[in-house]
Order: structure tokens, then sequence, then C-alpha cells
């Protein structure tokens, strides 16, 4: 690949597309038709966007769709709409339904018959911490706070590990020996740890310390941020996709799109955390994005494969974390910044000519190998606006922000 000189001028040009689809299919596309006037967040759409009958819905989904109204609130998006009470109403909906106020319990879901799935569940843990630290932080919202606060304590009783540190993702009290081996609501045999999860937490807690910065909350960061470096991290670059209680690796799946995600919350992480970045997590952050262009990147079509074991179909939110992942990238001290935007610009034109939807708006969900998109719904209880609305938005900040330091 030639190399060539980044310049302000270029990096303004990829922020102003990323606004523009951050309008378009994000904004415009979601907005105002997921938000029920009953409560919550339509969980179930067609292709076209129509409203489909939705017995269930999920903290994961809720959770997503609340912090995506609270970060366009907060980035103060130029919009009719009042994204701040649009994320105010989300919490509310997540405490009247999803998460006890007083003990901090999480439910997986809930349906009219009651809650169902996995109780507690680090994954869903993980996204209300995060959406609820969102809405305190866009709207100063103290019971938002408050519920995120007491979900922080009672993850810490049922779900840290004493005697090897970080968290399982299903309480293990509750897993019977005959089940150990059984898989929980995200693939993940009940008695392994998941990278998954863990890093969903470690993104959900930078969030939640920007708004309440307790040693309590900085100390677990900074556990997550030596797990993911120290403990979930193989030596080529890579990280492992479960362990054992131990940290014993799992697994050898190679899971692309977390390893190319991971790069970027690292660095968040760790600038929340600590004010700065070492060197140590500039050099990982940049070996997990230097691994996934090696191995994972698919010339044929500039994207990028979900795993090692899926090496056909491409979801759109893989490519969304490589597009946020290869500007990310453009911060790292020594890194090839000309390479990495050549790759960002590659990889949106991919984005724009395979999964964006001109017809009804959004993303495609995923195309096949051949690159045809393959018609799903816009939206169900794994397919909210949080992929592509995070890449869009917090990508044209790191690029204005880099233009304006004259990177």
């Amino acid at each position: 690949m030639a190399k060539r000189e980044i310049s302000q001028s270029s990096l303004s040009a990829l922020a102003d597309l990323l606004d523009e689809l951050l309008q378009k299919h994000i904004v415009a596309a979601w907005f105002p038709r997921s938000v029920d006037p009953a409560g919550g967040f339509h969980e179930s759409m067609g292709t076209d966007w129509a409203i489909l009958r939705e017995p269930r819905r999920s903290t994961v989904y809720q959770s997503r769709m609340t912090w995506i109204a609270a970060s366009l609130g907060r980035a103060g998006i130029d919009s009719p709409l009042d994204f701040c009470e649009i994320s105010r109403d989300g919490a509310r909906f997540l405490g009247r339904n999803l998460i006890d106020e007083q003990s901090g319990a999480v439910e997986w879901g809930v349906e009219p018959a009651g809650h169902w799935g996995t109780p507690h569940h680090l994954y869903s843990v993980s996204f209300a911490v995060f959406a609820l630290a969102a809405v305190n932080s866009a709207t100063g919202c103290a019971r938002a706070l408050d519920m995120a606060k007491r979900v922080f304590w009672r993850t810490d009783d049922f779900l840290y590990d004493h005697a090897h540190g970080g968290y399982f993702s299903v309480a293990q009290r509750l897993v019977l020996e005959k089940n150990r081996h059984r898989k929980d609501q995200i693939g993940i045999p009940q008695h392994l740890k998941s990278q998954n999860s863990l890093l969903h937490l470690m993104e959900a807690y930078t969030e939640l310390a920007r708004v309440w910065p307790s040693p309590d909350v900085l100390k677990r960061l900074a556990e997550l941020i030596d797990i993911v470096k120290l403990r979930l991290f193989a030596p080529e670059g890579r990280l492992y996709e479960m362990t054992e209680a131990d940290w014993t690796p799992a697994s050898d799946v190679q899971t692309f799109g977390h390893d190319i995600e991971v790069s970027h919350l690292l660095i968040e992480a760790e600038l929340t955390c600590r004010g700065e970045v070492s060197g140590d997590t500039w050099t990982r952050a940049r070996m997990l994005l230097d691994h996934t262009v090696q191995f994972g990147w698919d010339a044929r079509n500039d994207t990028i494969f979900s795993s090692s074991r899926d090496r056909e179909s491409k979801t759109w939110w893989v490519q969304v974390e490589g597009l946020l992942g290869v500007i990310s990238g453009l911060r790292i001290p020594g890194a090839p910044h000309d390479t990495y935007l050549e790759l960002a610009q590659r990889l949106l034109t991919s984005i724009d000519r395979l999964f964006v939807d001109e017809l009804f708006g959004g993303l495609h969900e995923s195309v096949s190998a051949q690159g045809v998109p393959v018609r799903s719904n816009k939206a169900h209880s794994w397919k909210a606006a949080y992929h592509d609305g995070r890449a869009f938005l917090h990508g044209s900040r790191i690029l204005r922000e880099l233009s304006a330091a004259g990177t």
C-alpha cells in the first residue's frame, strides 16, 4: 500500500462523512420510530422499520438504545427531538421493569409472564451500568446514577472472583455441577470467564468512572484494564475468547470483531482511569488492531471477518467496530497512521456500498459471502443503534480532535 501524508483536510472530510451517516442512518432512521410511547424502545422492527410484535424486551437492547439517546443528547446533535428526555425515559423503563432499584439486581429480560433469562448476568449488567451512567452524564439525573451505583455494588457481591480476580458472567453459586458446561445467554459455558462480558464491563466502568470516579470504581476499572492486557491477551496479539476461572485459555477461536473493538475501548478506559495512556497499552492496542487487519481483513471487498470460524457472511457490527478501531489507531504513537487512514476510508466505502440501506435507512445486519444484503429486521434484541451509532459519533470526535491538534 502506497504511503501518503495525512492532512487535516482528509481527517475533517472523513469526519464529515461520519456525521452524515450518523444523521441519516442513526438519528433519522431510529428516532423517533424506535421510541415506544408506552415506555422504553420498540425491540422488533422489520426491514422497512415496521413495528413488529414484541412480547419480550431485554436489558441489553433497552440499555443500548438508552445509551445512544443519552450520547446524542450529550453531544448536542442537531435534531428537533429531545434526546436527553428520551434517555431519561429509557432509564425509567429500566428501573420499572428490568432493574431492582433497591438491590441493584438486573434481569436479562421481561415479558408479560415475568422475567426471563439468566439473572444478573455480567453482560446485561454491563450495559445497564453503561446506559445509566450516560444518562446521568447527559442529564444530571441522580436517580440514574443511584441505580448504577447499586448495580455496581451488587455485581461485586454477586459475580466477583475473590480467588483469581475478575468476574464470572454467571454467579457460580447458582451453577449446579451437572450444569456447569451448559452455555449461558451469550453462548459461553457457565463456569468459564468471558472476554465478551469483561470487555463490556470495562466499557461500562469507563462510562461510570466519568460521572462517579470513586476509589472503588477506579480500582475495578484498573483491574479490568490489566485483565485485558495480561490475562486475556495472547502473545500473538489477539484476545482469548474465554478462560477457566484461573485465566487458563479455554478457546482457540479468534474473534476479530471483539479484538479490534477492544483496541479502542482499552485506550478510552486508560485515559479515563489514569489520565494518560501508557506505552504498554498503546503497544497492545496496536497489536490488536494490526493482528485483526493481518488475519481478519478480507481484501476482496475490504471488510472484516467476524471470527476465525466464520469466514463467510459479514456482520454490520464487526465492520463499524473495525472502522472505529482503525480511526482510533490514528492516535497511537509511532503507528502507521497513513495506512490506518487508508484502511478507514476503504472500510467506510465498503460499509456505505454493502451495508447502508439507501431505501429505508439504517444498516443491514449482514451481507453474504457474495456481498448481497441478507434480508433481516432492522431491530431485534441483538441489533440496536449502539455499534454503528458509537462508531459514527466517536469516530467523528476522534478525527476532529486529531485535525484540531494538527496531526
